[in-house]
This record gives C-alpha cells, structure tokens and sequence, in this order.
C-alpha cells in the first residue's frame, strides 16, 4: 500500500481525508480503554477520551467505513483517542486504538498506533533515560509495542500516516482533544499551549466548556 487511496476502494475522498463524526455507535457507549505502562520509573495511565468527556466524543469521534478491500474487512472503524491520564505529564502523545464496531457486537481491537505531534526534540528533552530509538517510537505514528495488534494493524498504520500528513483539522482536533482531557483531568496547561476554559463547549450545548463538559467534580 502506497498511499491513501489505495487503503480501500469503498472509502470515499471525504472519508479519506475527514473520516466520518456525529457517527457515534451505540456499541462504543460501553467500551472502557484504560492501558497502564510502565517504562523505567514511571507509571502511566492512559484513558479514552470519551470516557472523560463522552458528549464531545459523540460529535467528534471518527470513523472510517471500509468495502470491497482485499487487505481489510469490511466494516465500520472507530479511531478512538486514548490519553495520558497523569496531570503532572506534558507528554503531547495519545494512543489511537483502532476498533471494528458493529451494532449486534462488541467491539473488535484492530490496532493501537502511538503518535505525538511535537518535534522529536521535544520527546528527547521529556524522556531523559530514553535511547534515540524509544524516542522515535515514542513520537510516532507508529504501532505501540506494549499493545496487542491484530494482522490489520499495519494498514491502519499507513492509513492513519496518511491521514496526519494531509488532514490538518484532523490533528488540531487531536491536539484540542489533548487539551481538553487535560484540563479536565486537572494538568495546568503550561504557556504554550493556550486553552481558554469559556470558549463555547465543544458538545454544542453553547455553554462555556469549564461549566459544562470540563466541569470538574466537586473536592
């Protein structure tokens, strides 16, 4: 494979390049994603997205629906974000998990790619012990060595490499979503990474975001 439009000859330019939102399957609303890694001395913690902040996720997930491929079965694709869930780390990564849905099943774990969108410099002065090599995979896109992949994965990889060099709404809502799940969490975003809590919520609701979805739990 290529590039990106020979992943699939039933996925359309649009679906090339945007995916598909406002798609948000009913047999998504249960799924848990939670992945502990540990890596030298520290522990992380990684959550879905929607997990934290499902109202958005419902607008915002993306999907990808493949037919008539010979690498890939047909089907629906869920590109679910999952993110550290640690709010003293300014990693700037997430975890792409890959899900196969369908409304009369579970779904099915197809693939899960690491990708961090700052200069590899940023990922070198963050991880201190790390080698050359564990920094490159660290940043991505790449399929994370610590997760279980199925025999699809390394499509998705390419498809997902594709999406990040041509799509940049499609990274900036990672980045966004990165931010989001951070404030929520309670991270104090460092001063360049602006975020403005009273911007309208992300959900639709025309509430600013820090008193609807990113309100915080009462201590």
């Amino acid at each position: 494979i290529s590039d990106i439009s020979t992943i699939s000859s039933g996925i359309s330019k649009k679906q090339h390049l945007l995916f598909e939102t406002g798609k948000y399957e009913k047999s998504l609303s249960f799924v848990t994603l939670k992945t502990v890694i540990h890596l030298f001395d520290l522990t992380m913690e990684f959550i879905s997205f929607h997990d934290i902040l499902p109202k958005i996720a419902e607008k915002e997930t993306g999907f990808v629906t493949i037919s008539n491929d010979v690498n890939i079965p047909d089907g629906e694709y869920a590109f679910m974000d999952v993110h550290c869930a640690d709010k003293t780390c300014d990693c700037r990564r997430v975890f792409i998990t890959v899900l196969q849905v369908h409304p009369d099943y579970n779904p099915r774990h197809i693939a899960t790619i690491s990708y961090g969108w700052e200069p590899l410099a940023f990922y070198r002065a963050w991880s201190g012990e790390m080698s050359n090599d564990m920094v490159k995979e660290f940043k991505g896109p790449c399929l994370d060595t610590f997760q279980k992949q199925s025999p699809f994965a390394q499509h998705f990889l390419t498809f997902f490499k594709n999406m990040i060099s041509t799509d940049v709404a499609y990274v900036n809502r990672l980045k966004k979503h990165y931010k989001l799940f951070k404030w929520k969490t309670g991270m104090k975003l460092p001063k360049d990474m602006p975020f403005d809590p009273t911007m309208l919520c992300p959900c639709g609701s025309e509430a600013k975001y820090k008193f609807c979805c990113g309100r915080k739990p009462n201590k």
